[in-house]
């Protein structure tokens, strides 16, 4: 029987997200409107590359973005 630990399952989590979210699969992901997740790229809240006209959301990003997460408000 193996153990997992808490840093397995987040890394296995985080194996899940895709290496670049949309914009729209952000939102989705955290249950916002498109136009809130603009405002948290905007703000500098959540990082973005722009690939041809697409803004893209790196995985990295995506981590980033939930480890500040602390109950706060965006």
């Amino acid at each position: 029987m193996t153990t997992q630990t808490h840093q397995d399952r987040i890394d296995h989590e985080a194996d899940l997200i895709p290496a670049f979210l949309t914009v729209r699969a952000f939102a989705r992901r955290y249950e916002i409107s498109r136009s809130k997740a603009y405002e948290l790229l905007g703000g500098g809240h959540v990082r973005s590359v722009t690939i041809g006209r697409s803004r893209r959301i790196p995985r990295a990003a995506v981590l980033e973005f939930e480890a500040s997460l602390d109950g706060g408000t965006l």
